[in-house]
This record gives structure tokens, sequence and C-alpha cells, in this order.
């Protein structure tokens, strides 16, 4: 095995598992951003109103989409990350100061990310919206594919791409930028994969947490319908006028909870499975 290919065999690892472990938090998180008026008790409060009005397994609504999205994404990123990591002059180890080309490197794979993102974010959400039980819409995440593409065009599986796209790259950047630096200060505290768990939940939990206004603005651009046209700035707008400022940190506890535990998970992961190929790969 190439480095390419251990990249993508421990990026694709950790997308499946790291999937697996927050969609719960995830479908919580958008209940909290696009329906304030149904679940605006904070998150306990709608993980039991959702167990209790939808069932368990309304936690995994639309869980198709992102387990496929999330394992090519992670996939691509981790790669993205490591090749740009290494054109920007950055060496392989432990980072010796702080360096503002790993967050470079992160932000780097923004765009290309929200290329997969975008269609399958506005998959999930409309399905995960998708919860009265007497008119639904779709029956499957394929369904949703094909009704939308039917009746709007292709193209409206991109709704919110240029805001999507800006999460991505700003998200990325501090995930990896954080992790880098968090990584080589935990090290000398936390012994072993401990230094990787605690420096991978602090990346996510801060990367979600600074992007989490583009996030609140994505999902409720591609909350409505398909035929209805509206704007990132009118979407902006209307967020802001009728909950304020805060309001577009709606659903933060879930996101923030979600994106801790899933960044721990991901890159001890990823590490773990990047290291034992690395161990078992024979000398070029």
């Amino acid at each position: 095995l190439g480095m390419a290919w251990r990249e993508a065999a421990a990026g694709s690892a950790a997308g499946v598992i790291g999937t697996a472990v927050g969609y719960p938090f995830d479908v919580v998180k958008t209940r909290l951003q696009a329906q304030p008026e149904r679940f605006n008790a904070g998150m306990l409060r709608a993980f039991r109103t959702i167990a209790r009005e939808e069932g368990a397994t309304a936690f995994f609504r639309g869980f198709v989409p992102p387990l496929c999205a999330l394992t090519l994404l992670n996939t691509m990123n981790f790669g993205s990350y490591a090749t740009m990591r290494s054109r920007l002059g950055v060496a392989d180890g432990p980072l010796r100061g702080p360096d503002a080309r790993v967050v470079v490197a992160g932000a780097a794979a923004g765009p290309i990310a929200s290329l997969v993102s975008t269609p399958f974010e506005y998959v999930k959400i409309q399905l995960q919206l998708d919860n009265d039980p007497k008119h639904k819409r779709y029956r499957s995440s394929a369904h949703c594919c094909y009704e939308i593409s039917r009746t709007s065009g292709v193209l409206a599986v991109f709704r919110g791409h240029y805001v999507n796209t800006a999460r991505e790259m700003i998200f990325l950047g501090a995930y990896f930028g954080v992790y880098e630096h968090t990584k080589s200060l935990v090290a000398a505290a936390v012994p072993g994969w401990a230094a990787v768990a605690v420096s991978g939940g602090v990346s996510g939990a801060f990367g979600w947490l600074i992007s989490q206004p583009l996030d609140t603005v994505k999902a409720n651009v591609q909350r409505v319908t398909p035929d209805l046209a509206v704007s990132t700035r009118q979407v902006a707008r209307s967020v802001f006028r009728t909950r304020g400022f805060l309001g577009f940190f709606a659903g933060a506890a879930p996101a923030v909870s979600r994106a801790f535990l899933v960044s721990s998970t991901r890159f001890t992961v990823y590490e773990g499975v990047h290291d034992r190929l690395r161990r078992h790969t024979p000398p070029a």
C-alpha cells in the first residue's frame, strides 16, 4: 500500500465509524435549527420528544446519504489535507511550533468537499424533516433524490452550495489546524491514543462552533421544498430578524457534542488504521 491508499483506507474507516456514532446528534441539531417552533427547549428535551413521538428509528432517518457521503468525504478530506500539507512544505510528524500552513491545507479541501457534501446534506435534511407520518413525501433517499431531480432538475440538489462551500472551508481549516496544534501540546501530558482522542474531540468541537452560523443558514436554505426559491441573504436576514444573533447558534449543543464525540472517534480510528497499515506495508 502506498501513501495515497493508506490515507484512503484510514479516512474511509474513520468516516463509517464516526458517522454511525454521531448521527443521532445530527438529527437533533437539524430539528433545532430548522424547526425551532417545535423543538425550542434544548437538546435533551428534543431527544426525548423525538424518541417519544417518532420512535428510536427517527434518529437514523436519512442515515444512508451521510454514511455514503461522509465515508467518501473523509477519504477525500484526509487525503487532500495530507497532499496539501506536503506541497506547502510541512514536515511529517508533530508540529514544532505554530504553523498557519496546516490551516491553509485544511481549508483548501473545502471546495472539493462541498461538491459531495452539498447534495448529500440536502437529501439528508429533506429526509430528517419529513417527519409527519400522515403526509410523508419521500420513501427513501433514492426516492427523495429522484423526486427532487424530476420536479426541479438535477442541479436542485446543489441548493445552498455556496454557503456550504464557505462552511466547509472554515470548518476544515479549523478542524485540521486545531488538531495538529492541540495534539502537539496534549501529547506532552496525555499518553498514547488518549492524546489523539482528546485533540480530535477539541478540533471537531471548535470547528463546528465557529462554522455553526453558516451551518444554520445552510440548513434553513436546504429545509424548504425544492419548488421554493430562497437566497442565502434572505435566509440569514430571516434568522436574525426572528431569532436574533443567537439564532445562528441554534442546535449548537448537539452539534458541538456530536462533533467532539465523532471527531474523537474519527481521528482515533484514522490514526490507528493509518499506523497499522504503515507498519504492515513492505518497504518499496
